[in-house]
């Protein structure tokens, strides 16, 4: 039953895959991701230092000769906070991609979680693409919130969320993800608006894996009074009676293990 689908996705994805060999920068752009539209809860400039913030640090990580042909990387900014996904070769190329977004002005807060690996293929991006749509068709069935509201990213079966949200909405909106079919795992890098935020580490939830590396917090641009919280969807465990915040010493992350409920 799933062929038809991959087949509809590989067809959209194809183009995108194309369009990286065009201009160097855009690179990353085979990660699917929902476009900015009217009725964005980011500001007219938040949204213009989001595109900035994308175009430079493609424009670093792919203008490079020696790094751009070896890696896969999407880099997604939300309200100036910067996800970056994908697959690098080594630790040290992606240490240098990390310093190098952290150089990028007006960067609040960085979620790297770059992959060691070889890059991702054809039919694994496409499959990202058909995710999408159908998270997209999900919440705009099932949720309150207008698809503009949400910034979806996904990678290797890993849906990202993004977004000025409520913790209500939030809860709302993970719950209807992790259900959907395919989806292995749910990142929540959402911001909740009025709460008080200091500068943060990302790290994942439990022992971390190859490749998952500490976001660095930006030294340009003051702190937000938002708060990011980052909460983990997977299947390596049921789910408790009750779920249980892991407080990460020294951040204001928490990070949260739910398990997924795909059919």
């Amino acid at each position: 039953m799933r062929n038809i689908p991959a087949l509809l996705a590989l067809t959209f994805a194809i183009p995108l895959l194309s369009a990286c060999a065009v201009p160097a920068f855009l690179g990353g752009a085979a990660a699917t991701s929902t476009a900015v539209a009217h009725g964005d809860r980011r500001t007219t400039a938040a949204m213009v230092a989001d595109q900035a913030i994308e175009l430079k640090i493609n424009d670093s990580v792919y203008s490079d000769p020696v790094i751009g042909p070896q890696v896969h990387v999407n880099a997604t900014s939300y309200n100036q906070v910067l996800l970056l996904t994908g697959e690098v070769p080594t630790q040290e190329v992606l240490d240098h991609i990390d310093a190098l977004a952290n150089q990028i002005p007006g960067v609040k807060r960085i979620y790297n979680d770059l992959q060691i690996a070889a890059p991702s293929s054809v039919e694994s991006r496409a499959n990202d693409s058909w995710i999408t749509y159908n998270v997209k068709g999900w919440l705009l069935r099932k949720s309150n919130l207008k698809i503009t509201d949400i910034k979806i990213v996904t990678e290797r079966g890993a849906v990202y969320l993004m977004g000025l949200v409520t913790p209500e909405e939030s809860d709302a909106v993970a719950d209807i993800v992790r259900r959907i079919e395919g989806v292995d795992r749910v990142v929540k890098a959402f911001e909740y608006p009025g709460d008080v935020a200091k500068p943060v580490t990302a790290q994942p939830a439990g022992p971390a894996q190859a490749g998952q590396q500490p976001a660095q917090p930006a030294t340009t641009g003051d702190s937000p009074s938002t708060e990011v919280i980052i909460e983990k969807t997977g299947d390596s465990a049921p789910a408790p009676s009750g779920s249980q915040d892991l407080q990460i010493e020294s951040t204001e992350i928490i990070l949260e293990e739910i398990p997924a409920t795909t059919p």
